[in-house]
């Protein structure tokens, strides 16, 4: 359990640093024409309501393990998976364009769950310029940690 606290902190750390606007032209996983603000013009991020503790608490209770333990019991190797996915907060704070980005190690169940998770997560607060707001890109990283054999 204090591995699963240390790698949240972890998390809500990294994840200020994780927060990359760019143009949507320029991802070659979507085709969508609206344009996501460029970083430079942002003067507000967009946040998880409540900020990085209310994500960490968020991701800790709504992370389903299973499939992911599972998974590491059947190649009956240890997993140390770091999943960074992508999405757009949308000018009204819905999640949008989510999908993997990168991992660090092959784990589909890991993949989708990483997928799921986001997609259950409540409307952000959105980005501003001014009083305006932006759809801007956000990067978050999830880590998955299981020992093999599994210990409880």
């Amino acid at each position: 359990m204090k591995l699963i606290s240390i790698l949240i902190l972890l998390l809500a750390a990294s994840t200020a640093f994780g927060q990359v606007p760019q143009n949507m032209e320029k991802d070659s996983l979507n085709t969508d024409t609206i344009k996501v603000a460029h970083p430079d013009s942002i003067e507000t991020d967009a946040e998880f309501k409540g900020g990085f503790d209310k994500l960490a608490k968020f991701i800790v209770k709504n992370l389903r393990q299973e499939e992911v333990q599972q998974w590491t019991e059947y190649r009956k190797q240890p997993l140390d998976n770091r999943v960074m996915v992508k999405f757009t907060v949308e000018k009204d704070g819905s999640l949008s364009n989510i999908h993997v980005e990168s991992a660090t190690q092959y784990c589909p169940p890991c993949n989708r769950e990483v997928i799921r998770l986001v997609k259950s997560m409540p409307k952000w607060k959105p980005a501003k310029k001014g009083k305006e707001r932006e759809r801007v890109w956000v990067r978050i990283p999830i880590i998955f940690q299981f020992e093999y054999p599994a210990r409880y």
